[in-house]
């Protein structure tokens, strides 16, 4: 095995970025933990790099439950899928939220309704065979067609 020390003598901070990077660019190499920020300004293609920079900032007129689907977007069919189910948190808190927000790499990218939080178990989600201790999900999530501002489909960034 040979060992490549492609630059020497950096500041932690930069040291950080250049390794989150390399972790990026050679997927075949395997490290424990992935780079620094890679979910926020790791590997993107060129439309998303723009379509993030340029999306206008929330205004929330509601009070939103916000979930980041950041891998399970990629897991699963849709986004619909990825925000209802199994996910850590309030049940009460989630019950008061007006809007769910879908929101992947700072983007909104789906935004939802619920009306009801269930434990994540085979009895209220039969899709699965698993007990998922802690988390919850919505049955009854309902899309909603227009962004957080009620003004057009964009993606709207998280400020």
């Amino acid at each position: 095995m040979a060992h490549v020390i492609h630059r020497h003598g950096l500041d932690e901070a930069t040291a950080l970025e250049l390794e989150a990077a390399l972790i990026d660019a050679y997927p075949e190499a395997h490290n424990i933990a992935g780079g620094r920020s890679s979910g926020e300004r790791g590997l993107m293609h060129a439309k998303q790099i723009i379509e993030r920079y340029a999306a206008p900032e929330t205004v929330f007129r509601h009070s939103a439950l916000l979930i980041t689907v950041n891998k399970s977007v990629l897991e699963r069919d849709s986004v619909y899928d990825a925000v209802r189910y199994a996910w850590k948190l309030d049940p009460r808190k989630a019950r008061q939220a007006d809007l769910i927000m879908a929101v992947e790499r700072g983007l909104i990218i789906g935004v939802f309704v619920a009306d009801e939080w269930h434990p994540a178990t085979p009895v209220h989600f039969p899709h699965t065979s698993v007990n998922r201790e802690g988390r919850w999900g919505s049955s009854d999530v309902r899309h909603r067609r227009t962004s957080p501002s009620n003004t057009c489909d964009t993606a709207y960034r998280i400020g």
